[in-house]
C-alpha cells in the first residue's frame, strides 16, 4: 500500500528570530497567548511544570527565611545566656560571697612554700607530742598567733545560706564579752587545729584536757568539711625521698592567708583577747582594751 500523502509533521520555521525564542522563554501565563505571539507552549504539562517551579521557588525562599530566623533566635538565646552568666559576679573560691570581707582581701592566689621549720610560724615540729611541756609551748605559740577567730561587727550586717539553700541575714554574736563580732571561717579552722593538738597532746600523757570530746569531733568535722570544700586536685609525690612525707617539698597554690590576717587585725575591726583562766582550766577570754594592734611575738615564742 502506498503511504498516505497526508502531512504528519510540519517543518520547523527556520526564520524564527531571537525575539521569538525570548518570547517563548518569557511566557509565564498559559492564558497570555497574545503576549507570547504564539511562541509559548500551552499544553497542560508545561503549565504544571511552571506552577511547580514557582511553588518550589516560594518554598525555598520560605525555608531560607525560617532557617535565618532559627539561627537568629539561637544566637539571641546564646547571647542572653552568656550575658546572664557573665553579668553574675565570679566569686573566687574562699572569698566572702556577701562582701563583708572585700573580695580582694586574700587575693591574688599564688604559689606558696610551707616550710617544715620556723620559717613558717604555724609549723608544728614532729616532736610536739613528746612531752606535755612541748605540747603546751606549741599551743601557747599558736594561740598567740591565732589570738582571735573574730572581727568586730561594727553594726554591719551580712548574709548566709542555710543547709536548704535559703538566703537570710547572718546575725552577729558575742562570746565571753559583750562585743558583737563575726567569726572568720579560716581563723576558726586554725582554732580547731589548736584544739586538736592540745587535746590529743595532753591526753596522750594522761593529763586532763579542757576540750570535750564533742568539741574535738566538731573540729575534726570542720577540717573534713574544709578538705571536701577545697577539693584540692594538685598531684603530690615523694619528691624528697621515701623517708619524707607525701607532698613535702612541693609548693601549694594558695590564697593570701597573711593578707587576710592583716586585714582582720586592722584597728577598726580587729579584736584581741587575754586568757584570764588559770593554767589547766578551760580558757576564759577577756577583751584587751584598747586594742593593741599587731605586736611583736614574745621572746620565748619558740
Amino acid at each position: 500500500m502506498a503511504p498516505s500523502a497526508k502531512v504528519l509533521y510540519h517543518p520547523l520555521n527556520n526564520t524564527a528570530t531571537r525575539d521569538d525564542i525570548n518570547g517563548y522563554e518569557n511566557c509565564i501565563d498559559d492564558n497570555d497567548k497574545d503576549a507570547c505571539d504564539g511562541c509559548c507552549c500551552t499544553c497542560d504539562c508545561h503549565h504544571g511544570r511552571r506552577t511547580l517551579e514557582r511553588r518550589l521557588l516560594a518554598c525555598t525562599i520560605l525555608c531560607c527565611a525560617l532557617a535565618a530566623c532559627t539561627l537568629a533566635a539561637c544566637a539571641l538565646a546564646l547571647d542572653v545566656k552568656s550575658y546572664l552568666r557573665l553579668s553574675q559576679p565570679v566569686i573566687p573560691l574562699g572569698a566572702d560571697p556577701w562582701g563583708l570581707v572585700p573580695q580582694e582581701v586574700g587575693q591574688p592566689a599564688s604559689w606558696r612554700s610551707f616550710y617544715n621549720d620556723s620559717r613558717d610560724p604555724y609549723w608544728m615540729d614532729e616532736d610536739t607530742f613528746d612531752s606535755p611541756d612541748v605540747v603546751r609551748r606549741v599551743v601557747r605559740r599558736l594561740k598567740w598567733l591565732q589570738n582571735s577567730t573574730n572581727i568586730l561587727a561594727n553594726g554591719r550586717q551580712t548574709r548566709y545560706r542555710d543547709w536548704d539553700g535559703r538566703e537570710d541575714v547572718l546575725p552577729s554574736y558575742h562570746g565571753s564579752t559583750p562585743t558583737e563580732v563575726f567569726g572568720i571561717r579560716s581563723f576558726h579552722q586554725i582554732h580547731c587545729i589548736i584544739v586538736m593538738v592540745e587535746d590529743y597532746g595532753l591526753r596522750l600523757h594522761g593529763e586532763p584536757s579542757q576540750w570535750t570530746p564533742g568539741h574535738v569531733m566538731h573540729c575534726i568535722n570542720t577540717m573534713r568539711q574544709l578538705t571536701q570544700c577545697m577539693a584540692d586536685a594538685t598531684p603530690i609525690s615523694l619528691v624528697q625521698g621515701a623517708e619524707k612525707h607525701l607532698g613535702d617539698g612541693q609548693q601549694m597554690w594558695c590564697r593570701d592567708f597573711d593578707g587576710l590576717r592583716r586585714w582582720a587585725n586592722a584597728p577598726e575591726r580587729g579584736i584581741r583577747y587575754a586568757i584570764v583562766s588559770p593554767p589547766g582550766a578551760k580558757d576564759v577570754y577577756d577583751e584587751i582594751w584598747p586594742y593593741p594592734g599587731d605586736s611583736g611575738p614574745p621572746a620565748d615564742l619558740w
